[in-house]
């Protein structure tokens, strides 16, 4: 009798939750596409201010010293919490991209009504830093709006921008393929 008690416990328990993930949660993140195409241009495309120009365009780096003064993405649920997150692929180099993913931005609870309007009502995680790509070479920009499926973001606020991990972001915070998706390409002028 006594042996019944913890395993109608346990079994109550783990149906209603896996790891502090509720079971709506865990049919979710086991019918969800965890894949990132490596180019957002493929995405429905994420609208910024009109300096970042169009999806996979070539920009003056002195433009994107600042972060967008706008982000907009008008086919969102009004009710749904929004994940915004910014990764340079090519560091050091397109070619040879050593570090894997830089983050330079990450922003989470961004609600949809806010992305309809284009404004960012949410709570940086990691602050806006603009790119410094090496004299001479061009960068790739890539901008990745996912549906926030759970209250709290892990993630993404760490001292380190470099060796970025976007995979595990996504398991950790139950992300699916993003929604939407932006890249622009800068580059430092040799002097």
């Amino acid at each position: 009798m006594s042996l019944l008690v913890p395993v109608a416990f346990l079994l109550f328990f783990s149906s209603s939750t896996i790891f502090g993930m509720s079971s709506a949660e865990v049919e979710r993140s086991e019918l969800c596409s965890k894949e990132v195409p490596p180019d957002p241009c493929t995405l429905p495309e994420l609208k910024l201010d009109e300096r970042f120009g169009s999806c996979g365009e070539k920009i003056e780096l002195s433009v994107t010293k600042d972060k967008p003064e706008t982000v907009k993405f008008p086919d969102v649920g009004e009710d749904e919490r929004y994940v915004l997150v910014m990764v340079d692929p090519d560091v050091p180099f397109y070619n040879d991209p050593v570090t894997q993913l830089w983050r330079h931005w990450v922003v989470a609870g961004i609600s949809g009504e806010a992305l309809s309007a284009g404004t960012l009502d949410g709570f940086p995680l990691t602050s806006y830093m603009g790119p410094t790509p090496p004299p001479g070479k061009v960068h790739r920009y890539n901008f990745y709006l996912f549906k926030q499926t759970t209250e709290k973001i892990i993630g993404g606020d760490g001292s380190s921008r470099a060796y970025f991990n976007l995979a595990d972001f996504m398991e950790k915070n139950n992300l699916c393929t993003p929604e939407a998706g932006f890249q622009f390409k800068t580059e430092t002028l040799n002097k």
